[in-house]
């Protein structure tokens, strides 16, 4: 090892070296008698240890210590002194020095130095082992900023294909409706129009007029089923009303079809930034009223729709005979799970609640749009938010539900 030691005096410094000898050390000795020696050892040598006199002439081994100190943070120091008091003992440990020895007791000085040694390899050895930590925790940061980054980016893709993918469904669903009510009910009303031409011809025999008279009614049956899928794949109050608007239609045809009383409770008018979005939440109350239909047993239920900030809220509720939420997965039929999947893809939930005899509840919370860049909207977005709370606003000829 390379040990500096500071000493004026030639005699002091080789008596130093014969202790360090004595400890079994293996070092090579760089001898500094002044300040501009020392200054310039420091410089010029990396040293294991530093041996400071504390009396120096024009300088004082304080002002050693600081210097040691400025050039090598690490480097042990020990300051050996012919005569130093308590206190001034202390107040050069205060400042830095790892220990002191003094010239009459230098048989002290080679257990010294291996303790400021042993020391110091400690301290060296933790500093490495905080800077790996330091770096291991700098890239495991900068690795989780990273992925953080992906599966948002990813997020944001699967949002938007599942919101393209909504579209896509939307715009075959309209051009299917197109197809029923533009080609084929109007073919199926140009049939009608030459039969009710060969039913004047048909009149002197009753055997064809019976039959023209069925072809006639199951026409009328086409036209009409025709007429409803036409509606059902695309109603035009979709593509022209709100959602509100859009529900309260959709209770209106639930009532026709299947007698279910369906009552809309819309906070205010709720639009939307996607048509797909809102065609989506169609589909999907839709899907839970039929549900209801076909297990609720109850002639009754409650659909609930409001925006919160960014985000739209649909419940579906009844009073009908409820199940047990643990056993959706085995139960659920295919549009239910396909609902929730395609919910959790568009960033949103749907939350379950049923007890059996007291009825069900379906909460569903999707986000309108992307994921604010704006930070004080993120911190918005953070705050615990009820899924369709009570109204505190209704349609004006209805009134809230308990």
């Amino acid at each position: 090892m390379n040990i500096l030691i500071l000493e004026d005096d030639a005699v002091d410094a080789e008596l130093v070296k014969r202790e360090l000898c004595r400890a079994g050390l293996d070092f090579t000795a760089r001898w500094a008698q002044d300040k501009a020696g020392f200054v310039a050892a420091l410089e010029t040598t990396t040293p294991d240890l530093v041996l400071a006199d504390y009396s120096l002439p024009g300088y004082d081994g304080l002002t050693a210590l600081r210097l040691a100190r400025q050039r090598w943070v690490d480097v042990p120091v020990i300051i050996v002194s012919g005569a130093i008091g308590e206190e001034l003992a202390i107040d050069t440990l205060k400042a830095g020095a790892t220990d002191y020895v003094l010239k009459h007791r230098l048989s002290r000085l080679g257990p010294v130095v291996h303790r400021a040694l042993a020391e110091a390899r400690e301290r060296a050895e933790k500093r490495r082992a905080e800077e790996a930590l330091r770096e291991a925790n700098a890239t495991l940061e900068s690795k989780v900023a990273q992925r953080t980054a992906e599966l948002a980016h990813r997020d944001r893709q699967l949002q938007k294909l599942t919101l393209e993918v909504s579209e896509a469904e939307d715009r075959e669903r309209r051009r299917l409706a197109e197809i029923l009510h533009d080609d084929l009910q109007q073919v199926l009303a140009a049939i009608k129009f030459h039969l009710s031409l060969l039913n004047r011809r048909a009149k002197q025999d009753p055997a064809q007029q019976a039959i023209v008279t069925q072809v006639d009614q199951m026409l009328m049956d086409a036209i009409q089923k025709s007429r409803n899928l036409s509606h059902e794949l695309s109603p035009a109050v979709l593509h022209q009303g709100d959602l509100g608007e859009s529900l309260t239609w959709l209770a209106d045809q639930v009532r026709a079809k299947h007698g279910l009383r369906v009552a809309v409770y819309a906070f205010g008018p709720v639009s939307t930034q996607s048509e797909a979005l809102k065609t989506f939440l169609y589909k999907a109350a839709q899907e839970l009223l039929f549900n209801v239909v076909k297990h609720a047993r109850t002639e009754e239920a409650r659909i609930r729709v409001r925006r919160l900030r960014r985000y739209l809220c649909l419940s579906v509720s009844d009073r009908g005979g409820g199940f047990d939420p643990r056993e959706l997965r085995e139960t659920a039929g295919f549009g239910l799970l396909s609902i929730r999947e395609r919910i959790e893809l568009l960033g949103g939930r749907m939350k379950i609640r049923s007890t059996k005899g007291k009825g069900s509840t379906f909460r569903i919370v999707v986000p309108d749009g992307e994921k604010p860049v704006n930070k004080r909207q993120r911190m918005e977005d953070r705050k615990p938010a009820r899924c369709c709370p009570p109204l505190t606003s209704v349609a004006p000829d209805k009134k809230s539900p308990p």
